[in-house]
């Protein structure tokens, strides 16, 4: 059935066309601004979310990471926005590589020496998208701002000959250069120069923020921001158990689900001029959920798995554990530990760490069902 371009005693669609908000030159007409209507016949389930890692963060959108000083922020945003620019699997999610502008608006030694324990623990050396900028930025009263991130993201894409997805500013605070967090103007400026970076890069930006008094009650400021955010995660720490933790608070097109423990390693780089030792610190997952019920496997037991499979592949030999055990294709611990210390999973030159790792990841993967231990057998459940 077709109906006609205007029913019955309708009004005409044009009648309702939006008025622009844009100031224009006097004596100029500002462009008639239209809506575009999907008709109900047209409309069907959107069944890609665009999420770049699995269930977290979508292209184009809008995040808040936020937590009280000294909770592990910018090492969580750090290790999160590596693993976009390597395309590595991030707490057991599919994550789709893409270009990473990481702003250390608050500058400092702090941010590179974060990358550097990273590059450091995992012992990569090949490049990666990842750009750091620790240049202050005012996206508050500097109307070229936002500008700058525009071009320098389309310059990482074209540098990288891949799409930047990621942008982390880090911090809220430090970009708004002053401002009154509490104030619509201020924090609606903010807003605005993060859309304007979203729609012309089409990448996701993230904030780094502070919680306000009241924890519970979300990110420090006006609502506007809150209001804005696609995506909330809100990290916490146990100073008594040496444990922080990121819970997803929100999410407007995902599920919202998601809680991330992580303890942070102590990793150091070198020596200063005084011959001190200079450190810095990698996150090193642990159990997800506070009651130890998640089966989500972390990043390094993921790992872990696959040198498992490996290793059952090359030296795995049918056998009963002990009697009365069902037949398993099983192989020596020591073996699994051999693959684990080549592919520097397990690092040789600190045996006391490498120690704690081999008994967390076995402990866990146990504990979560997938492998089975007897003696010094092991095998996939």
């Amino acid at each position: 059935m077709q109906f006609p371009a205007v029913m019955p005693g309708a009004v005409p669609l044009e009648r309702f066309a939006v008025s622009p908000i844009a100031k224009h030159a006097p004596g100029t007409e500002a462009s008639k601004a239209t809506l575009e209507l999907i008709a109900l016949s047209d409309i069907s389930a959107t069944l890609d979310a665009n999420d770049f890692v699995e269930g977290l963060l979508s292209r184009g959108g809008l995040s808040i990471l936020y937590g009280e000083s000294n909770c592990g922020k910018s090492f969580f945003a750090t290790d999160l926005a590596l693993h976009v620019a390597l395309g590595w699997r991030w707490r057991d999610r599919e994550v789709e590589k893409g270009g990473v502008l990481y702003v250390a608006a608050e500058g400092g030694f702090g941010a590179k020496n974060r990358v550097a324990a990273f590059t450091q623990n995992h012992g990569f050396s090949d490049a990666a998208p990842f750009y750091l900028s620790r240049q202050p930025i005012d996206l508050l009263n500097d109307s070229t701002a936002a500008n700058a991130i525009v071009e320098a993201t389309k310059a990482i894409s074209a540098a990288s000959n891949i799409p930047t997805t990621l942008i982390v500013v880090d911090t809220l605070s430090r970009v708004l250069a002053g401002g009154n967090e509490n104030s619509p103007d201020d924090m609606g400026a903010i807003v605005k120069a993060a859309d304007e970076i979203r729609a012309a890069t089409g990448a996701h930006l993230m904030f780094v923020h502070h919680s306000g008094k009241e924890a519970t009650k979300g990110p420090r400021g006006h609502s506007l921001l809150r209001a804005a955010a696609d995506t909330e995660i809100h990290l916490t720490r146990d100073s008594a158990l040496d444990l922080s933790r990121a819970k997803v608070t929100k999410q407007r097109d995902l599920e919202t689900t998601g809680e991330f423990a992580f303890e942070l390693v102590t990793v150091e780089l070198g020596q200063n001029a005084r011959g001190k030792p200079v450190t810095s610190c990698v996150l090193e997952c642990r159990e997800s959920a506070p009651n130890g019920s998640s089966t989500r496997l972390s990043n390094l037991e993921y790992l872990a798995l696959q040198e498992l499979d490996i290793a059952l592949l090359d030296h795995g030999e049918e056998r009963i554990p002990e009697e009365g055990m069902p037949v398993v294709l099983s192989t020596e611990l020591r073996l699994w530990k051999d693959r684990l210390e080549q592919t520097e999973i397990l690092e040789e030159d600190a045996p006391d760490r490498a120690r704690k790792r081999w008994g967390r990841m076995r402990q866990g993967l146990q504990t979560k069902g997938h492998i089975r231990i007897w003696n010094d057998q092991v095998w996939k459940t």
